[in-house]
């Protein structure tokens, strides 16, 4: 049940007061909202009854903002007051901010206001316990020393020339100090000050102007960590004195927490970047691959073009596999698992690794064929990765050796990672496994590396063990399950039929996809193998094409699917309807586009994966039109 949050919103616009009502809807308030217009109006509800929060707009009709604020501190109220402003200017929001207002929301990004909102209701409620706090302290001096001295918060007790009169064992613990050591001194004599005089007088100056002033700085604790504290200051009567009390906060996790998730934001843009540039690199591809495979079969006699062509047509075939694995990555997603000898796979990531780790690491890998396993290519290299990667990290202050090993034990395939690092200690050891976790520098680990690959074994129904001393290296051995059965005769060295032969050559083939080099090729293709086409680079275009001509022109399809205006599917099902006999080949960089239900839908289709060898093309062709 969400908490009933009682508003008074200074607002003149019937349009923007209801846009406020909306967004904090929309982030689970149940609102109370008393509206006030003008000076007048808002001079008279805030005195009629008790509320959480002060929402004003900063320019009115007859006012503005500082007016509004003016009239708010004249009530000594101690909730939040909080701007909303189209336009408020630098000099003006730090003025706002000086006469008091907490914050100020442009009405162009509010979606920050639910969240401002909930920080200010936790910082007003943190003031009222203060001021519990400090009633109780005239209440009972004993209960004050417990709630006091044991305060899980750094806390410090000052009078008005700063001399500490009481300190908490959560202060002292923090800063490894002695009680006898700091009472009766400045607080900015102490260590951790040094560095904040300005700060000190910060905070004393915003004290005298306004409610309850905090801020940030950061500090180094007595294990020479660097520890962000969160300090306000509020003075308090005790025996009809007048004192100072510093309350801190230690923000440090949390910090880290925001860095991991900016972190993560970053590694989710990193990856919609990627596939941006994979599909477009798949397409140059595309065009690569296809005319090699052309060249190929045309130097029949010329070794050495042949083997030219060989060459290309091998290396498109690794580009192929990177971009899947970008493909991937980019999506966040499992991917299709396939019955694979992991062992190519394991010698192409280590090519990477070799190019990547530092020359003082020497590499030794022992890989063994022919074990084969379900699984996805990226998976695996993913593991290979984020194992090396962390192992050549282990090293990196000195000399060392990363072993890699491939082979079997009785019904697994057994993948083992050896560095002679720095090893991992047994506390570190019960947290390796944990997402975010990091024992690197700051901005040198996600501290997903670990996480990612102890998810993938587990997916796969396998096991990873690791064996470490401190000082002496660590070894990671994963073993997956051995894939047996049937699907292993898939495997098959039959060349696909590169040829159009058996079939009707009566009806054309209609190309589409808004590359034009992808359409040269394909057209060039199959026109040197006695097949009629016609080619359109845009998806309307093509509609229009088809509809110009008598039904059954065309006997197959063949098309992207990702293109501007309509994509190949949504064009699939409007030829359907003209010609329910037309067959569909859809070549794309992404299969998982396409879902089956669609192919099914549509009676005649085929998904291809770019880049598509020609002969994979032709045989389909074959298939649909003979």
């Amino acid at each position: 049940m969400s908490e009933l949050l009682r508003v008074l919103l200074v607002e003149d616009s019937d349009e923007d007061a209801e846009l406020f009502q909306r967004v904090l809807q929309r982030e689970g308030f149940e609102l109370e909202i008393t509206r006030a217009v003008n000076a007048k109006e808002f001079s008279a509800f805030i005195d009629q009854k008790k509320y959480d929060i002060v929402v004003s707009d900063f320019q009115l009709i007859d006012t503005n903002g500082f007016k509004i604020l003016e009239i708010f501190n004249t009530r000594h109220l101690d909730i939040p007051f909080i701007t909303v402003s189209g336009r408020v200017g630098e000099e003006n929001a730090v003025r706002l901010m000086r006469k008091g207002a907490r914050d100020y929301v442009m009405k162009d990004q509010l979606s920050r206001l639910a969240p401002v909102i909930r920080r200010e209701l936790e910082e007003y409620r943190a003031r009222r316990e203060n001021e519990y706090f400090e009633r109780k302290l005239k209440e009972s001096e004993a209960k004050f020393s417990q709630v006091f001295r044991f305060s899980p918060d750094p806390v410090v007790i000052t009078d008005d020339k700063l001399i500490i009169r009481e300190i908490n064992y959560s202060y002292l613990a923090m800063f490894g100090l002695m009680i006898d050591e700091v009472v009766g001194r400045k607080i900015d004599t102490l260590a951790m000050w040094e560095k904040h005089e300005n700060f000190i007088h910060y905070l004393l100056k915003m004290h005298l102007g306004a409610h309850s002033p905090s801020t940030e700085c950061n500090m180094t604790d007595a294990e020479g960590k660097e520890r962000t504290i969160h300090w306000s200051l509020k003075s308090i009567q005790v025996n009809d004195e007048e004192l100072l009390l510093w309350n801190g906060r230690d923000l440090t996790e949390l910090k880290q927490l925001e860095g991991k998730l900016q972190q993560t934001e970053r590694i989710h843009a990193i990856g919609t970047l990627a596939g941006g540039i994979a599909h477009d690199f798949n397409n140059i591809l595309a065009v690569i691959y296809g005319y090699a495979e052309m060249g190929l079969s045309n130097s029949e006699g010329k070794p050495r073009f042949h083997r030219y062509f060989s060459e290309i047509i091998r290396s498109s075939d690794r580009a192929k596999e990177l971009i899947k694995q970008i493909l991937t990555f980019s999506r966040m997603e499992e991917g299709k698992r396939d019955i694979i000898d992991p062992a190519p796979i394991v010698k192409e990531a280590l090519k990477m690794i070799r190019a990547t780790i530092p020359s003082t690491v020497e590499l030794k890998a022992h890989i063994e064929s022919g074990h084969h396993i379900l699984a996805n290519i990226s998976h695996i290299h993913q593991i290979i990765l984020n194992l090396c990667t962390n192992a050549a990290y282990a090293m990196k202050k000195k000399p060392g050796t990363l072993r890699i090993s491939l082979d079997s034990i009785e019904n697994f395939c057994r993948l083992q990672v050896q560095d002679t690092g720095v090893g991992i200690t047994p506390e570190t050891m019960k947290r390796i496994f944990l997402p975010y976790f990091t024992t690197k520098d700051v901005n040198e680990g996600t501290g997903l590396g670990l996480s990612v690959v102890h998810g993938i074994v587990e997916k796969y129904k396998g096991s990873i063990d690791v064996a470490s001393k401190p000082g002496e290296g660590t070894c990671f051995t994963i073993l997956l399950p051995l894939s047996h059965g049937d699907d292993e005769n898939n495997i098959t060295d039959e060349e696909p039929n590169n040829t159009l032969s058996n079939i009707r050559t009566d009806q054309k083939i209609l190309i589409v996809d808004d590359e034009p080099s992808i359409v040269n090729y394909l057209q060039e293709l199959l026109s040197s193998s006695g097949i009629s086409v016609d080619s359109e680079t845009k998806s309307i275009e093509a509609l229009k094409r088809f509809l110009s001509v008598p039904p059954q022109t065309y006997a197959t399809v063949i098309t992207d699917q990702s293109m501007p205006t309509m994509t190949g599917t949504e064009l699939a099902y409007r030829l359907r309807k003209y010609d329910p006999a037309i067959s569909f080949i859809f070549i794309t960089g992404n299969e998982e586009s396409i879902p089956e239900s669609v192919i099914r839908d549509l009676g005649q289709g085929i998904i291809l994966s770019k880049p598509v060898s020609s002969g994979d093309l032709l045989q389909t062709l074959r298939g649909f039109m003979s």
